[in-house]
């Protein structure tokens, strides 16, 4: 009969070389393959795909400046227009030059806006010169000046301070609420008022009673 101690070696030993024996099938094993996500099922919505975000706008002078936009034209002909100015302003001589501007560079003819008939007819005597000044001061062709006489709206008029009338009627009504309110201050202030009113009425007599 085996002794304790070697019952127990031998039990420790077979336990060891199963561990063992599980360690090597465990290794001789194929790698398991990466487990892929499920897909959604037939009815289950596919998710959709996420939108794209429109491109962020460009700054406001980039927009304006792009070549081809109406923005870029209407930019390109008020600038034109400025640069005309200057030199029709140096080409007329003053005080001239302050009654009268460049309000369109047409190609048939540049328009100048004149503030009265009498300016006008000064243009006209010296348009040719001023046309002349133009051309030299821009560096291009310059066509005739079509000039049109443009009068400002005269101011508006002030008007007239309205003196506000009362009848009689209405200044013995104060007279009474005065009456009313007396030892008050506001039976005080109606009889100020009441005695203003009734001067006001015999200076300028009942409109009530007129016929």
């Amino acid at each position: 009969m085996p002794r304790p101690d070697a019952s127990r070696r031998l039990a420790a030993h077979a336990r060891a070389a199963a561990l063992k024996a599980l360690i090597a099938q465990s290794e001789s094993l194929p790698a398991a393959a990466p487990r892929r996500p499920a897909r959604p099922g037939p009815d289950l919505p596919l998710p959709k795909p996420a939108a794209r975000r429109p491109p962020l706008p460009k700054r406001l002078g980039e927009h304006w400046q792009r070549a081809g936009s109406d923005t870029r034209a209407l930019l390109d002909t008020a600038r034109a227009l400025t640069i005309a100015n200057r030199a029709f302003a140096a080409s007329v001589r003053p005080p001239l030059n302050e009654h009268a501007q460049l309000a369109r560079l047409d190609p048939a003819g540049w328009v100048v806006l004149v503030d009265s008939p009498a300016w006008a007819a000064r243009l006209r005597f010296g348009a040719q010169a001023v046309q002349r000044g133009l051309q030299q001061r821009l560096q291009c062709p310059v066509p005739a000046l079509d000039i049109r006489v443009i009068v400002p709206p005269p101011p508006p008029r002030p008007q007239a301070h309205r003196r506000l009338s009362i009848s009689a009627s209405s200044a013995a009504s104060l007279a009474a609420a005065a009456r009313a309110h007396a030892g008050e201050a506001l039976g005080a202030a109606l009889a100020r008022l009441a005695a203003h009113a009734g001067a006001r009425a015999t200076s300028v007599g009942d409109p009530g009673q007129a016929r």
